[in-house]
């Protein structure tokens, strides 16, 4: 008999990435446990910079109150 739907993935849903996954594991026998996200060196560079502007915002006040005190 054929069937119009995939019999390892079974009707479409929101778990087909799951079901995939977990094919091709029986298939290979290796996880996505290696698997680690990484975020883009311009992304990364960005909010270090934003990181560094608000410190020094924030520190701002602080360096004029200490500069009046002298």
């Amino acid at each position: 008999m054929i069937e119009e739907q995939s019999p390892v993935l079974g009707q479409p849903g929101y778990d087909d990435t799951a079901r995939k996954r977990m094919f091709a594991y029986l298939l290979s026998g290796k996880d996505d446990s290696s698997v680690i996200a990484t975020e883009k060196k311009a992304i990364v560079a960005a909010r270090l910079r934003a990181q560094v502007a608000l410190i020094h915002d924030l520190l701002a006040p602080l360096n004029n109150a200490f500069r009046a005190t002298d």
